[in-house]
């Protein structure tokens, strides 16, 4: 079971890859689709949970592993309930979307944003996620077919408005707790102290 714990963690590692490179190449660079504040709050988590998979892959450092695990979760679902909030409000017209910040302010105080711009800069308006190219841009046959496919937006299924982007981002992050819970409580079983230390380091990074 010790080989497919760690193929486990081997194909989420992989999903968050590609959720990050999805976003960044494809919708980003390629839709011009603009990145808000809570959507490069949500690439962060992504990136914790990348960490994470490599350090649950060691017996050795699996404690720090399933901290920033729990981190990266409780991170990436707070930044995608906000995002759903400012969603609805975006279509309701509502005032609370001037809460969003171009000034981002990462875990950590970590200055990602001048960093790694390309990737944490928060460059659009709250949870409008719809394609954005410049006027001064000829599209490709292709990107415009995919522009007008997410003219109302990022959703699962466009044609229905069916998830949107952050209830998808949701999903992935509450799909990811489900199978790192189980693992934990495996763990908990066997080795106690393990996972009293790993409360323990979330308890201060949390804090």
């Amino acid at each position: 079971m010790i080989l497919d714990e760690k193929k486990i963690y081997y194909l989420l590692f992989c999903l968050c890859i590609f959720c990050l490179l999805l976003s960044h190449t494809f919708f980003q660079n390629y839709l011009f689709m603009r990145p808000c504040e809570q959507c490069v709050y949500v690439r962060l988590a992504f990136c914790i949970l990348i960490l994470s998979f490599i350090f649950l892959s060691f017996k050795s450092i699996q404690f720090l592993g399933f901290t920033l695990a729990f981190f990266g979760i409780f991170y990436g679902v707070k930044a995608s309930l906000k995002l759903m909030q400012m969603h609805s409000a975006l279509l309701s017209n509502n005032p609370f979307l001037a809460s969003c910040s171009t000034y981002p302010r990462f875990a950590f105080n970590l200055p990602l944003d001048r960093f790694f711009p390309s990737f944490f800069a928060p460059t659009g308006i709250c949870a409008l996620d719809a394609p954005m190219p410049p006027n001064d841009v000829n599209l490709s046959t292709l990107q415009d077919f995919f522009v007008d496919f997410y003219s109302q937006g990022w959703y699962l299924v466009p044609k229905f408005e069916f998830i949107s982007m952050a209830e998808a981002s949701l999903l992935i992050f509450s799909f990811i707790l489900i199978i790192i819970f189980l693992f934990f409580i495996k763990k908990l079983n066997l080795r106690a102290k393990f996972v009293s230390f790993a409360l323990f380091l979330g308890l201060i990074l949390l804090a």
